[in-house]
């Protein structure tokens, strides 16, 4: 991925090694895994100014899932992405990343990713 991230889905098996099914279109809501035709078609604008049809909420590519445990005994998972090509001096250690609380339905489905600008966590001590 580049600049502006790429879609997100969530796929199960029962096997690591498949058959995957794709149980989400997307939980990106800007960027349906269906409309992303390849890495390099993504972002608000392509050429000649012409819209593409992913345009990532997240604006980052995913990393990895973290799991947190709270003062309640529950557990909060914070989907995480890293934000390419986005520091001012361009240092890849220094790389900005998007942290996005998950949140789930009354069946355990994993809803769309929303944009928040901060969440708070009361983390089990």
């Amino acid at each position: 991925m580049g600049l502006y991230g790429g879609g997100v889905a969530v796929l199960t098996a029962k096997h690591p090694l498949g058959p995957w099914t794709n149980v989400t279109e997307s939980l990106d809501p800007g960027c349906p895994m269906n409309k992303q035709e390849k890495c390099s078609s993504v972002g608000p604008k392509g050429p000649g100014g012409k819209p593409f049809p992913c345009n990532p909420t997240t604006q980052a590519q995913q990393n990895y899932v973290i799991t947190v445990p709270l003062a309640n005994g529950s557990t909060a998972h914070i989907w995480t992405g890293d934000r390419w090509q986005q520091s001012r001096d361009k240092d890849y250690d220094e790389q900005p990343q998007t942290w996005l609380p998950l949140e789930f339905d009354a069946g355990g489905n994993v809803l769309p990713l929303k944009m928040v600008d901060e969440f708070v966590l009361d983390v089990a001590v």
